[in-house]
């Protein structure tokens, strides 16, 4: 499988007199994890807004495979999403919301037991979602984003609610998923996480793209909360 190539040119998002992004050029390549990092208010959850046509450029662009998502062919299918602002409908089952955006994106409803066997949660498939503790909400936005079998993911804070052992099996799919060529790309504030999980960082701060490249190439022998604390705190690579 071939993931997307995304790209962002020049990127700035302005809300009113606030920019969220200023400037933002870069690439995130298929076969690898991407990791957009920064603390809450850097401007990740505007650029990935951006990327998926939720929300729309001041300036600049950011494309998918050189064009933006609502020009993007069966995006449902092609890029799996997960966001912080995903709803689902809490008096009904995690099945029947699945049903509902399978038919959406129209994907035979035999994928909602994969995706729910995938994401470890056939057990309670049939539970209503207002039961659903946060981690196993975050686990059924996850099937959601697999439901196409995208070649491309994009996920917003996706560790958010899990417990460590939830944490390990995340990071161990989402590098499955790009060892089979897919793209991934995930936002995130939680360093540590992060350490073990991505192979490319986007390092943001105050709407700026301070860094990008390669975990070697941007963490340069340092961990990578010392070079986050480096970089965010003046120093640039």
């Amino acid at each position: 499988m071939q993931g997307a190539q995304l790209r962002y040119d020049h990127l700035s998002k302005h809300y009113g007199s606030t920019i969220a992004v200023r400037d933002l050029s870069g690439d995130i390549r298929p076969g690898v994890v991407t990791g957009m990092l920064g603390p809450n208010g850097a401007g990740k959850s505007t650029a990935l807004k951006c990327l998926l046509g939720l929300a729309a450029p001041t300036s600049g662009s950011a494309l998918i495979d050189g064009l933006p998502y609502l020009q993007v062919k069966q995006p449902g299918r092609r890029i799996g999403t997960v966001l912080e602002t995903r709803g689902f409908h809490p008096g009904v089952t995690g099945r029947q919301n699945l049903l509902v955006l399978a038919a959406a994106i129209d994907v035979d409803d035999s994928r909602v037991n994969e995706v729910l066997a995938q994401v470890e949660l056939t057990e309670a498939a049939d539970r209503r979602i207002k039961g659903y503790s946060l981690g196993m909400r975050q686990r059924l936005s996850l099937a959601a984003g697999l439901l196409g079998d995208p070649e491309t993911l994009v996920l917003d804070e996706p560790a958010n609610g899990l417990d460590p052992h939830a944490i390990v099996w995340l990071r161990t799919l989402l590098r499955s998923l790009a060892a089979e060529g897919r793209t991934v790309l995930v936002s995130s504030h939680q360093l540590a996480e992060m350490e073990n999980t991505v192979d490319d960082v986007f390092i943001m701060d105050k709407g700026y793209l301070r860094a990008a490249g390669s975990m070697t190439e941007v963490c340069a022998g340092r961990t990578l909360e010392q070079a986050f604390l480096a970089i965010t705190e003046g120093g640039r690579l």
